[in-house]
Formats: C-alpha cells, structure tokens, sequence
C-alpha cells in the first residue's frame, strides 16, 4: 500500500558558509539556521541530517497508545542515527522537521513541542532545529516515561464520572424544550445544541496541559536514576541472562525515577515459558508506572497548588482566563505558550463569513451534514507563510484543486488555541463555535483560498474589519492521518524546495504515520460513525462516507508519492486499543496499552529495516 525507498544518508559538504544561502533558508524553512551552515567550515567528519516528520491522530482517552508511539518513533531514529554514525564514521544530527496531529493527537503534537523547549533536554536553543543524538536520546527518555503514566488516580476517575453525568445533564437541557433552559439560569441561551456531550472541553485540556507542564518543566537529571544495583534488579538480571528478549527488556528500563523494593525473591523465580517472564516483565512495568506517576504529580504540585488542582478536576475549570494575557498559574503559561514552527493541529469544521449566519444557521437547524465541511489547520504564521509562499501549495489553489480549496490556514500564537478545537469531537465533548477572533478560539490571522480572489496568498488579519466576523462551528480533529497531513506534506515540500535550490544536499527523511482500520474499534470506523450519526442532516450518508475516503485516498496518494519521489522513509504504524470496554486511562491499563503500541510500531519498523534490527525483534510480555 505504501511505496518507500530507503535511500543513502545526507552529507553536507564542507565548507558551505555562504551567508545568502543560509539567509534564504532561515526564511523560508525555519527549520535550519545560519549558524549550522555558516559555521560548517572544515570538520574532520562529514554530517549527516536525519529530517524526522509524524503525523498522530486521535484515541479517546488512550492516550498511552500515541504516546508509546510516539516515544518508539523517536527511540527507532535514534538507534537508526547511532548505527549510521558507527558504520559511516560521520556526525549525525536529528531534525524534527514537523509533527501534525488531530483531536487528542493534536495533544500529543504539543506534548512534543512542549518537551522540545525543555531547557535540560536541550543544551542550546531550539533555533537551530537540528537534536544531537544524545539530546534525542534525553527526549525520546522523557515521552517515554509519560506514555507509562498517563492512567488516572481513582480520586481523577471519580471526578471524571461526576462531571461526564453533570455535562450529561447540561447537555439534555440544553438539547432540550425552552421551558427546561428557562429553569436553569447558569445555561444561557444559546443556539441548538449539535449533540449531547460527555465532557467539557478545558478538562481534557487541563489534563493534557499536565503533561505538557511535566516535560516542559522537569530536570532530565532526576530521570537518570540508575536501578541496576537494585537487589531485585540483580536477581531478575541474573534470571534474565538466560533469555535473551528478558535481557533486552532489562536494558530498556535504565532511566527511572525510582524503584520500590517490593519485589520478593519468589516472585522473581526463575521462569519456565515465555508467560511466566511476560507476568514478571509486566509486573514490573506496573511497578514503574506507578512510581512515573508519582514523580509527575510531585513535580506538577511544585506548580500548581493543592486548592487549584482539586478545582480543575471538581469545579469549574480556571482555563482560559479572559484575555489570555495574565498568566495566572504555570498551567497556563505552558498551554498559552507559543508552539514551535512545523507543528499542526486540525479540526473539520463549517466555516462561515459571518457570525449571524452561523447563529441563524443553527437556530434553524439541528445538524450539520459532512459535505459542508472544511478542515480548519491550526499553525504559527513563520509556518502559514512557508506553505503559502510554496510552488506546490500556489500550484494547487491556481489549478483550482478541489481538495486544497477543503483547507482554511489559521494562525495561532497558543497551544491551548491550536488544541482547542481539534479535541471536540462528536458525542464526547462539548461543541465549540464563534467567530475564530474571539477569545473562545483566538485565531489571529487566516488564508481561505476561496476568499482570495486575485490569489494572491496573504494571511487575511482577523483584527481587518473585513474579516473579523470569519466565524466556525468545530466538529473535531478525527479525520484520517493522510487527511491530517497533507498541509503538512506541503510545508515539507517546500522546506525540501528551498534546500535543493540552495545547494544539491542529500539526506535521509523518514515519517511516521498511522494506518486506519475500518473494522476495529480505532479513529477509522469512529470517523464512519459520526458521519453516519451526527454529520448527516441531508440524510446522505453512502454519498457522504464515499466523499470522506475520496478525501483519505487522494490525500493519502499525495502523502505517499511525496516520500516516494524524494527516495524517503514513509512507516505507517497499525494501532488498536480495544482492550477494555472503557479507555485504558481510565480503568489503569495504560501500561499494556502502551507495550502494545511499541510492539506494533516495532512490527512496522521490522519490516522496513530501520532502526535496531534487535530491538524491532523483541516484544514486551506478549500476547495481551
């Protein structure tokens, strides 16, 4: 289904200083500087540049699922940096050339942002772009150590079925007659509400916001806790000698927080199948997650106070504050701080010119059906203005293609404000709609290509009078990853553009992604369901789920023939959480959750040959 080529490595030659070139690039990529170039005079080594892109799409609240994706994404770059640098005799450098995400992916993109601007991950600042291996191997450590800990407390579940019941309520009377809405001050008068909602959009922000707040913030060095000298440790090294996968395991767990000496010696006895090691590995594993998510929580305490926790989780939740502009806790300096360059969010929507037609439209009406959609992009302008000022992207809306006029550019300046509406998916959480200038959503500027007349690709100032009224109602980030990606295909392109035009450099790029699945219970059949259940007010639904993976398809053709024509690494990774009735986060099944996404990214990675070809091979107490 996918074409890719595994080509040779990148060498940049030395010598290459030339300040016009590396103005260029500064400009037109923001993904390399002039620093690296310009003072890439004579080495005793040549360098190589691995270009790392990904794109994540939603999971409920599986969130283990993305992240132990993502942390093995990273884990397989580095080992695949380690063994060029080792075979080559070159110096090898890391670039994270863009990640794009939708719904709680779009969490996971700024979970990674958020960890990228972490000062102890990165000795220098992020305006190079480019990760050393042992700064990639610092933050491959630390997405790793939150994928373990993303389960909630039994104090967060609680609080969690409280407030799903209470939005429940809400939710129906609002749905509801207009005497009902009368009876109940604190629900205003508002349009018809699309669905009935499960919870409210700022917790599962907040709770994102926790993470993000964690590896922003935390000291690499309290990660480094060596466990080999533990007696547990040695006893089950001992043991695992004797079985090669065991002690591949035991390797991997070299970075902790803490262990407890809980284990006896008789739980440790030497196994006699491949289920008993699977019990004691996975033992352990709960062990370490438990520990991780003590470590996080004392971390975010240092932060935010006792009282401010317990109200973000019982009462009415602090975020946003009114203007955006005070930051009144550490939560929301992380998730109102600017996102990097090359990182996307998305969210399908129905745009309108004007905010009354959007009132009026759903005062009338009750549903929106899925071909008035556009998908609505969320980025930094550095970033808008790489991709409007492209051949590939210009090529498209001149050529009047009819799927790049589906996709609004909207620049933000917050993660809460690229989040915010990708998240709110049908059925689950609360809808979101206004005008995009407005405080609710805080979108400074946009380019619609169908509003661009003379085409002449300029961000249009949501603070223009002309524009300000630019209003949405956000149905939510679900589409397909091809779908999520193809604006973020484009950015890719044109930074590849600007490079080649500058210099003949080859490199070696590779990409993440995920496959869908029609028939398990992933993003790809809860997409076909709210289309068939919530997006249908033609009561078109073949026409509609035809329309829908036309779009995949030809999104996904676009995604492939990209990597394939620039002899790149395209890995699409098969994700399946239905390990419980309820999501993993909520019933502490995080841990088999994320083992279960790192042995499917390593299935993937196995077959395409990158990476450590031992480490591709070895699978964590299997099978689930």
């Amino acid at each position: 289904m996918f074409n890719s080529v595994i080509s040779g490595p990148v060498v940049l030659n030395k010598g290459f200083s030339s300040m016009k070139s590396t103005f260029k690039i500064l400009i037109f990529t923001n993904v390399l500087v002039g620093i690296f170039f310009s003072c890439c005079k004579v080495h005793s080594k040549e360098e190589v540049v691995i270009l790392y892109s990904a794109t994540a799409q939603g999971n409920g609240y599986n969130w283990a699922a993305t992240i132990a994706w993502l942390a093995e994404s990273l884990k397989a770059t580095l080992e695949e940096a380690k063994k060029i640098e080792n075979n080559k005799n070159v110096d090898v450098k890391v670039m994270i050339s863009s990640f794009a995400g939708g719904s709680s992916g779009s969490g996971v993109a700024m979970l990674l942002d958020a960890a990228l601007n972490n000062p102890s991950i990165r000795a220098l600042k992020w305006k190079d772009n480019l990760l050393s291996i042992d700064e990639l191997s610092k933050l491959q450590i630390l997405i790793q150590f939150v994928s373990r800990a993303t389960d909630f407390t039994p104090s967060e579940n609680i609080s969690t079925f409280v407030r799903v019941a209470g939005e429940q309520i809400k939710s129906l009377a609002l749905k509801g007659s207009k005497p009902i809405t009368e009876l109940i001050p604190l629900l205003e008068s508002r349009p018809n509400k699309l669905w009935i909602h499960q919870m409210d959009g700022n917790v599962v922000l907040s709770d994102f916001g926790r993470m993000l707040l964690f590896v922003r913030n935390i000291d690499f060095n309290k990660l480094q806790v060596e466990v080999k000298n533990l007696p547990e440790f040695i006893s089950l090294r001992k043991i695992a000698s004797q079985d090669e996968n065991a002690l591949e395991f035991f390797s991997s767990l070299r970075y902790v927080y803490d262990i407890p000496r809980a284990l006896s010696f008789e739980q440790v006895h030497n196994p006699r199948s491949y289920k008993d090691l699977s019990r004691i590995m996975k033992k352990i594993m709960e062990m370490l997650e438990d520990q991780m998510k003590k470590v996080i929580e004392t971390e975010i305490k240092k932060k935010i106070s006792t009282y401010a926790d317990f109200f973000r989780r019982w009462g009415t939740t602090s975020l946003p504050n009114d203007l955006g502009l005070k930051m009144t806790n550490s939560l929301q300096q992380v998730l109102f701080e600017k996102p990097l360059p090359g990182f996307f969010t998305i969210s399908l929507a129905k745009t309108y010119p004007r905010y009354q037609i959007l009132k009026e439209d759903l005062q009338t009406n009750s549903k929106v059906d899925f071909s008035e959609l556009r998908a609505v992009v969320f980025m930094t302008e550095e970033t808008a203005r790489v991709i409007l000022n492209s051949k590939a992207y210009q090529h498209l809306v001149l050529q009047e293609e009819p799927f790049i006029k589906k996709y609004v550019i909207a620049v933000v300046d917050q993660r809460w404000a690229a989040m915010n509406p990708s998240i709110r998916e049908p059925q689950l959480l609360n809808e979101l709609s206004g005008r995009l200038a407005s405080s609710d959503l805080r979108v400074r500027k946009i380019y619609d290509p169908i509003m661009d007349q003379y085409k002449k690709f300029v961000l249009q100032d949501l603070s223009d009078s002309k524009y300000t009224d630019f209003s949405a109602i956000f149905i939510g980030g679900f589409p397909y990853s091809s779908m999520t990606s193809y604006l973020q295909v484009i950015y890719l392109k044109a930074c590849d553009e600007d490079l080649l035009s500058e210099k003949q450099i080859q490199y070696k790029s590779v990409h993440f992604t995920l496959k869908k699945d029609l028939e398990s219970d992933d993003p790809g059949q809860f997409a076909i369901q709210q289309i068939r259940k919530t997006l249908n007010k033609f009561n078109q639904n073949e026409k509609n789920i035809f329309s829908f993976l036309t779009w995949d398809k030809y999104t996904l053709k676009y995604l492939n023939d990209f990597f394939y024509e620039k002899k790149g690494i395209l890995i699409p990774v098969k994700l399946n959480w239905s390990i419980s009735l309820l999501p993993a986060q909520l019933v502490d099944l995080g841990d088999i959750l994320a083992q279960k996404s790192v042995n499917a990214t390593r299935k993937s990675l196995e077959i395409i040959d990158f990476g450590d070809p031992k480490q591709n091979r070895f699978r964590a107490y299997e099978p689930f």
